[in-house]
């Protein structure tokens, strides 16, 4: 969640985050207009070639690993998914234990965080179980996809190669090189 506000209307914004974090009921008329927004979202989507491409690359990048399922989901799942399990998960994964606040901005830090403290002293921790993410394979051969789109202009291309994880002192190095191999002209 997100929130951009005046510096005096910290406290407002902060509170109705943590709101939303803790105490959310999910009312079934207003799960049925969200509905209806997210699945706009989603046939928008479909409508998008670049989306289509990054997409693709993605689920043919990542064999098991959850980042080859698209942000935002797929539209027939979304279609079956019922508010009880939209409210199960909820209850089950938003926690204490799971919860970051990021504050910046033209504000005291001290009272910022005193009323942080205060607002969510009453939340009630629960166990989480660990989120199980698989190992990906290791990748010993090109894969390669081509996709049709009926709103593509022109052809595009996105490449990818294996590289070393996020805490690897390579990653800046790499970081460069792609940058000099694909960015600008």
């Amino acid at each position: 969640y997100h929130a951009t506000t005046a510096a005096s209307s910290f406290a407002t914004a902060f509170d109705a985050i943590a709101d939303m974090v803790a105490n959310s009921t999910f009312p079934p008329e207003e799960v049925k207009k969200e509905h209806g927004v997210v699945r706009k979202e989603l046939e928008r989507a479909s409508d998008d070639p670049d989306r289509a491409l990054y997409d693709t690359f993605e689920a043919t990048v990542y064999q098991v690993h959850p980042y080859r399922v698209p942000v935002l989901g797929y539209l027939d799942r979304f279609d079956r998914v019922t508010r009880e399990e939209v409210y199960a998960y909820y209850k089950r994964r938003y926690s204490p234990s799971n919860t970051v606040f990021i504050a910046v901005g033209d504000f005291a830090a001290a009272d910022a965080l005193t009323f942080m403290a205060k607002t969510v002293a009453p939340w009630k921790r629960t166990s989480v179980p660990p989120a199980l993410v698989p190992s990906e394979p290791e990748q010993i051969a090109p894969r390669e996809v081509a996709i049709s789109h009926h709103l593509a202009k022109v052809p595009k291309l996105i490449l990818g190669f294996p590289t070393v994880s996020a805490r690897d002192p390579d990653l800046y190095a790499l970081d460069v090189l792609a940058s000099v191999l694909g960015s600008g002209r």
